[in-house]
């Protein structure tokens, strides 16, 4: 079922719509709630630390319910999940942070969604550029 993720670019609050054909392997989105219960039991077999965009990050509580905040965390009900998103240049990078469970269903589950957010984000520039042009 498709499902909005809100956002905010540059200071503009925005939702985005989810379709359907992003949802492969049967992954959704999941709560910081169950992102924790996810990654922290992983946390010695990652050495502790996460890394985006050159930025390492200690796994633990805070920094798991700010990943899963902004829909890092993705999961299928056979339990394999994947964390993966980017600090910047959303529509151009997307970093797989973690993987649990079967590692080909949360790959698969990541080169789609990088497509699909490029897809998406190209749109948003648009938007925006429309926007800005209309103001002026």
């Amino acid at each position: 079922m498709p499902y909005l993720i809100s956002r905010k670019i540059g200071t503009i609050p925005c939702l985005f719509f989810v379709p359907d054909s992003l949802i492969i392997h049967g992954f959704h989105y999941v709560d910081w709630k169950r992102a924790t219960q996810l990654a922290l039991p992983l946390k010695e077999e990652y050495g502790d630390f996460v890394s985006v965009n050159r930025t390492w990050y200690r796994i633990n509580e805070a920094n798991v319910h700010m990943m899963a905040d902004k829909a890092y965390f993705y999961e299928n009900d056979s339990g394999d999940f994947v964390c993966v998103g980017s600090r910047f240049q959303h529509g151009v990078k997307l970093f797989v942070l973690m993987l649990g469970g079967n590692y080909q269903n949360g790959l698969d589950f990541a080169v789609n969604l990088a497509h699909e957010k490029t897809f998406l984000w190209s749109h948003v520039h648009l938007l925006l550029q429309t926007v800005n042009w209309t103001m002026h």
